[in-house]
């Protein structure tokens, strides 16, 4: 499992477990699943190599709500950005894009902030 989307779905699916479901599944390859994700998508710490069940649990979880806030956040800084532009300040929504693109942690989510200024510019 390389593919950024492919990574989020798993991450969604693994969520939806509830800890004790996470923990008595845990294995090899959902350490390295959960590597691969946070190298590849949110690169703000390595997961350790010894990482025991419990904390298999508390990161993927932990995870889901850190990119579901973050993904909240963008859409409404999305929204900003539109009703800046439509008040005839292109710039001032795109410079709003682009800071949040700079905070976000979650690389997709930034990469989605910053083609949407991209395009804001360019309009």
């Amino acid at each position: 499992m390389t593919n950024t989307d492919e990574l989020m779905g798993w991450l969604h699916n693994m969520a939806e477990r509830s800890a004790s479901e996470l923990i008595d599944h845990f294995d090899e390859k959902d350490r390295c699943s959960l590597s691969k994700l946070v190298e590849q998508c949110v690169p703000v710490r390595l997961v350790p190599d010894d990482l025991n069940a419990e904390e298999f649990a508390d990161w993927i979880h932990g995870l889901k709500a850190s990119e579901k806030e973050w993904n909240r956040n963008l859409g409404a800084r999305i929204l900003k950005a539109e009703n800046l532009s439509e008040g005839g300040d292109r710039a001032k929504g795109a410079e709003c894009l682009a800071e949040f693109a700079q905070e976000c942690p979650w690389l997709p989510l930034r990469e989605i902030a910053q083609i949407e200024a991209a395009r804001l510019r360019k309009e």
